[in-house]
């Protein structure tokens, strides 16, 4: 299995992505609370499926005793790891300020 990411084969993907039309249509407060109320079950169904994973794939257990393969084990973590690590403020704010949350606590604000 090939541990490094080269970047240009995602980099067209990543140009759709950050010209996808719902960045036009959460346009004020108002219909950022519509996507994110409709989101939230998104975040919360791949957080519970995750998090199930990091169960069965990659347990926090006592005594500590490896399971599944390596590999799998790091993916799912860091998985988790890089969920966890998301922020909220918008990349352009990002030098400005760094305050993280979760996704659920956005929705629910």
């Amino acid at each position: 299995m090939n541990s490094s990411l080269n970047l240009s084969q995602i980099e067209s993907l990543q140009q759709r992505l950050l010209k996808h039309a719902v960045y036009d249509a959460v346009n004020d407060r108002s219909s950022l609370q519509i996507f994110m109320h409709h989101h939230v079950y998104g975040v919360w169904d791949f957080m519970s499926l995750l998090k199930y994973l990091q169960h069965v794939i990659a347990p926090a257990t006592w005594p500590w005793q490896p399971s599944a393969s390596v590999s799998l084990r790091h993916f799912v973590n860091e998985l988790c790891w890089a969920r966890n690590q998301m922020k909220v403020c918008p990349p352009e704010m990002a030098r400005k300020s760094m305050s993280a949350t979760s996704t659920f606590m956005r929705g629910h604000a």
